[in-house]
């Protein structure tokens, strides 16, 4: 008798699991795209997910770094929150701009909250390697800045005179 239970059990347990929806995976792949802020050619590279680009947060806030659409990011290790202040000077960690997107070892949708100017939004991100990426376009109309795409050209050109 205790046979059967179990069996049944298991085929129940089986079934539930099969029926529950399986997490899409991510593709992600480096972005040929080019991208010039406020006409100077910036070195930032991105992925590619689901036809949109995505770039690290902290590649944006320097590439951005000294111009009128200028922010910080920090990170809050008790909240798991990034906090962006507008207006503020970016504060390089180390590795930002760099010229090649590393290999990806790891891709999840982000589970970092996000804040700026201390009210909480909600954006699109994924964590590639420990790094937050977010939509360009996305973060731009959060921040303000006026984006546009060349097909021709394959480049993308930031504004920070404009919204």
């Amino acid at each position: 008798m205790k046979k059967k239970f179990y069996l049944v059990l298991i085929c129940c347990l089986l079934m539930l699991t099969a029926a529950l929806p399986a997490e899409a995976a991510v593709n992600a792949v480096p972005s040929s795209v080019k991208v010039k802020v406020d006409q100077k050619k910036g070195a930032v590279c991105a992925y590619n997910i689901d036809g949109a680009n995505y770039f690290k947060l902290r590649d944006v806030a320097m590439a951005l770094k000294g111009s009128a659409k200028e922010f910080n990011v920090s990170w809050n290790n008790t909240t798991k929150s990034i906090t962006l202040t507008k207006g503020q000077k970016y504060r390089p960690v180390g590795g930002e701009l760099s010229a090649d997107l590393p290999a990806i070892t790891s891709i999840a949708p982000s589970e970092a909250g996000l804040i700026l100017d201390e009210v909480p939004v909600e954006l699109t991100a994924y964590t590639i390697n420990g790094n937050n990426y977010f939509k360009l376009r996305d973060l731009c109309a959060l921040l303000e800045i006026g984006v546009t795409y060349s097909a021709e050209q394959n480049q993308i050109q930031l504004r920070t005179d404009m919204d």
